[in-house]
């Protein structure tokens, strides 16, 4: 999702939103000069020196904040006679792909979430400007290969690219290794906010989920619509991320029909009314404790999902202080969880990385409880009864599971996320195969 706010809105005034062609045709008749996050290339060659250049300038953005990259305008002169003209070139996919190919081998680490989008000339077609947003990168400094063989990083300077000495790399590093502290501490206190909150006679699924580049706070509040679109997209990218393509009456689809259903929809009677917090919506029941599904959309990007795991009535009157948690559950909570995440992502044109963390919890009206995870006992399509899986492991408590969803509109890796989340928690238990997703078990 590319940002809606760019160096080129910011010279022009203009409002919030895409960048098109002909807001950087009016940047070059205002000749907006580059800038610290802000590159013109007047063309993108194929040679091995211009694909060394690019991948320059793509490290030394993510290195200094971030920025947009325009291939097909051109600087020339300096000073008095700087001046910033048109050069547009043929928009072909193949221009797009050498972007993220020069990202993925050229450039260490690679640049997460790198966009490129067409701006195609109304009065050319097919020709226009290629641009290329770079985020601030949380995995800064990047390096390249220089000229002399050298791994160095670059960073833009101004209008200009200088290479990091030591003292600025060993700076940029521990820089990086306080984002990941301060992201766990955020993390772990959203988490534990809600934990002291949550109450009932059922076990929980209780996640959190924090983008790596979260969004500025100066930015005006998000919109009670936001909350409700972003709610309702949420179910609609957990139904594809986990349905995928299986045909509704295959055997597959009989099975996931029975099984799963999007758990954000257990709020659907009262999300159309969300309710303002500190720097937050929260989506819940009612005021006082929280015993029903609930969600918090904060104001930066970071999302909370918890929602109680019930169980059959018959098995919780064989052991009445144990906590029953069903496989089953626990993947829905996950693909809920990654689902809302990429939702208000996409929402809040944040681009990049969400860190995403889960757990499950024992109920919380008795001092102790074990506990076990469960799992239908079926005949054919029916279901029977719930059983106490063979192998699980009675559990206290469980650790917080960690992953990342690195591109959260991409499909798959929505569900591989899930999935790694959904297997940590249960594999605690004992538990070896998954439910609903379980065409990724080995």
């Amino acid at each position: 999702m590319p940002t809606p706010w760019t160096r080129i809105h910011a010279a022009l005034a203009a409002a919030r939103g895409p960048l098109t062609y002909e807001l950087v045709d009016q940047a070059v008749t205002a000749q907006v000069p580059e800038a610290d996050d802000l590159d013109y290339k007047a063309a993108q060659r194929t040679d091995e020196p211009a694909k060394a250049e690019l991948a320059k300038d793509l490290a030394a953005m993510a290195n200094a904040g971030g920025g947009l990259l325009l291939v097909g305008v051109a600087e020339a002169g300096t000073g008095a006679a700087l001046t910033i003209s048109h050069a547009d070139v043929e928009l072909t996919p193949q221009l797009e792909q050498q972007v993220h190919a020069i990202n993925a081998v050229r450039v260490q680490p690679i640049i997460e979430s790198i966009e490129v989008q067409r701006l195609e000339n109304p009065s050319n077609l097919g020709h226009g400007v290629l641009a290329i947003y770079v985020p601030a990168s949380p995995d800064a400094p990047h390096f390249v290969l220089r000229q002399d063989g050298a791994l160095a990083a670059p960073r833009r300077n101004g209008p200009h690219t200088v290479w990091l000495r030591e003292r600025e790399i060993e700076r940029a590093y521990a820089d990086r290794f306080a984002r990941r502290l301060n992201e766990e501490a955020r993390l772990q206190q959203v988490r534990l906010d809600v934990d002291a909150r949550l109450h009932g006679t059922d076990p929980w699924f209780l996640g959190v989920a924090i983008p790596r580049n979260p969004r500025p706070t100066l930015l005006p509040s998000p919109t009670a619509e936001q909350v409700i679109e972003t709610v309702t997209r949420s179910v609609s990218l957990d139904h594809t991320s986990v349905w995928q393509d299986t045909p509704t009456g295959s055997a597959k689809g009989e099975n996931l029909q029975r099984l799963y259903g999007p758990a954000a929809k257990q709020m659907e009677d009262y999300f159309i009314n969300p309710r303002r917090g500190l720097r937050r919506w929260i989506i819940r029941k009612s005021n006082g404790a929280v015993d029903d599904a609930y969600a918090e959309l904060h104001h930066d990007g970071a999302v909370v999902f918890a929602f109680p795991l019930p169980s059959d009535p018959k098995l919780r009157a064989t052991e009445g202080s144990t906590s029953f948690v069903r496989v089953s559950f626990i993947e829905r909570g996950a693909t809920a969880l990654v689902a809302l995440a990429a939702a208000w992502a996409e929402s809040l044109a944040i681009s990049g990385p969400i860190a995403v963390q889960a757990t499950a919890l024992p109920r919380k009206d008795i001092p102790t409880s074990a506990m076990k995870a469960i799992a239908p006992e079926t005949a054919g399509p029916w279901t029977l009864s719930e059983t106490v899986v063979p192998t699980t492991i009675a559990l206290e408590s469980l650790e917080v599971v960690t992953s990342d969803l690195l591109d959260p509109l991409d499909r798959e890796d929505r569900r591989a996320t899930a999935v790694q989340i959904a297997e940590d928690v249960l594999h605690q238990f004992g538990v070896r195969n998954l439910e609903i997703l379980r065409e990724h078990n080995g």
